[in-house]
């Protein structure tokens, strides 16, 4: 079968690197609990900033009038958005230039490409005539500089899924002052707890998604396992697609496929986290 691979990196296949509207909105969704730690790090900047103001209120033993205040807490949203909108757009590009990286490079590395993987967390092409797969396990800080592993069917002894459980400690901020007034004062913490608690849970989210995706055993005295990470919609149905290939029951593509297709995955794509420090 000729190389199905000419000219289509240039065109179907790279149109396919940068992320869609859903998935960049669904990062934006993610990453709302970083929102809690810029809204701190916004007031921090802005109190720097208006420390002669604060300087005048103090000394001339002044109360802070109306107008004083909503330019107070206006220039504290606007802080905080504008954090937010740089870090999530800093983010964004690194995901998509890794992304670039994976596919070009695993597609490149191969004769013909009958499925792979898009991602932005690592690379995953196969070739069902050579009986060759390209992987590439990613690297979150200098993805650019990882290269693609070219296995033969042989020398793959299992491939498993793996997605680690979801934990946390749910924490709660409250005031033991006690009476109506203690009361009043925890049921206006509860919106803070409910967000502190939010952003732990997408925090932990985060990392687990860090260790889910395939683990392959590998008949190889250099590298004996390799991990590539993938978003939990994907990676089930690649074991499915690699019990076919090795049963010889999955068919060649004429040109290079997308798996899973984005119309079979529940929710589209795949969801995007916010990394955890």
């Amino acid at each position: 079968m000729e190389n199905n691979n000419a000219g289509v990196m240039s065109q179907e296949i790279m149109q396919l690197t940068a992320l869609t509207a859903i998935e960049k909105k669904q990062f934006t969704l993610g990453a709302l609990g970083a929102v809690l730690i810029l809204y701190v790090f916004g007031n921090a900047i802005l109190g720097f900033g208006l420390g002669f103001w604060y300087y005048e209120v103090i000394t001339h033993h002044r109360s802070m009038n109306a107008m004083e205040i909503v330019v107070l807490i206006a220039g504290q949203i606007f802080i905080t958005y504008k954090f937010h909108m740089y870090w999530m757009d800093k983010e964004l590009k690194k995901l998509e230039i890794a992304q670039t990286h994976y596919m070009r490079e695993t597609h490149t590395s191969l004769k013909k490409v009958d499925y792979f993987t898009r991602n932005p967390w690592s690379g995953l092409a196969v070739d069902i005539e050579a009986k060759e797969i390209a992987i590439i396990e990613g690297n979150e800080k200098h993805p650019t500089d990882t290269k693609p592993l070219i296995l033969s069917w042989d020398k793959i002894k299992d491939i498993r899924y793996f997605e680690p459980d979801v934990s946390f400690e749910t924490q709660t901020i409250s005031i033991n002052n006690g009476g109506l007034m203690g009361l009043g004062q925890n049921l206006l913490l509860s919106p803070v707890n409910k967000e502190v608690n939010k952003s732990r849970r997408l925090q932990a989210e985060a990392k687990a998604q860090k260790c889910t995706g395939l683990y392959f055993e590998l008949d190889d005295i250099h590298k004996q396992q390799a991990f590539l990470r993938m978003p939990k919609q994907q990676a089930p149905q690649w074991i499915t697609l690699f019990d076919k290939l090795f049963d010889g029951s999955l068919e060649p593509q004429p040109k290079p496929m997308e798996f899973p297709r984005p119309e079979d995955v529940e929710g589209g794509r795949m969801t995007l986290l916010p990394k955890s420090e």
